[in-house]
């Protein structure tokens, strides 16, 4: 069995926020007198490569041996899980939390709410794969149901979000 090594999250996403971090600078240094907030969509569209790439990995579940569903099973799950706990945990403890502070208890509290659902829905696709004789429909299923309720929760956040933390 080969040794996994816990990765930092997919070099795509790190990229991204890279990206995303400069810009944040450059707009920061043209307009001094109020630097521009992190919003939901800059992290986003990070998280919605890997989603698409997630989409991809399940697509090839379908006509390939079952040792190699199998492993695409298992790697997709692990990688969702992973880089939505970066994504999760980055917004939970600064824009979550900068929400609580103007105030908006409310809208974060259903926020929180969908985090924990996906969490558990990641939960039941990695146990889905790690059965015994993992039906590898059921898994497609269950990830294509999961990556649509992900990008739900992307646009709750997109609409919420910004008048959370810039609004009144």
């Amino acid at each position: 069995m080969e040794e996994r090594r816990p990765s930092r999250g997919h070099p795509a996403v790190l990229v991204a926020f890279v990206l995303f971090f400069l810009l944040l600078l450059r707009d920061t240094a043209m307009r001094p007198e109020r630097p521009r907030l992190p919003t939901p969509l800059d992290a986003h569209a990070a998280l919605r490569a890997v989603s698409d790439l997630a989409a991809v990995r399940v697509d090839e579940l379908h006509g390939v041996s079952e040792g190699r569903q199998v492993a695409i099973m298992k790697d997709v799950a692990a990688f969702l899980r992973e880089e939505f706990q970066i994504h999760a945990r980055r917004e939970e403890e600064t824009l979550y939390a900068a929400a609580e502070r103007r105030g908006k208890a409310g809208v974060v509290a259903v926020l929180r709410m969908e985090h924990g659902i996906l969490r558990r829905w990641l939960a039941e696709l990695a146990d889905l794969a790690e059965r015994p004789m993992p039906d590898h429909h059921a898994f497609a299923r269950r990830a294509g149901r999961l990556l649509g309720l992900l990008e739900a929760h992307f646009e709750t956040e997109e609409r919420l979000l910004p008048g959370a933390l810039n609004g009144p």
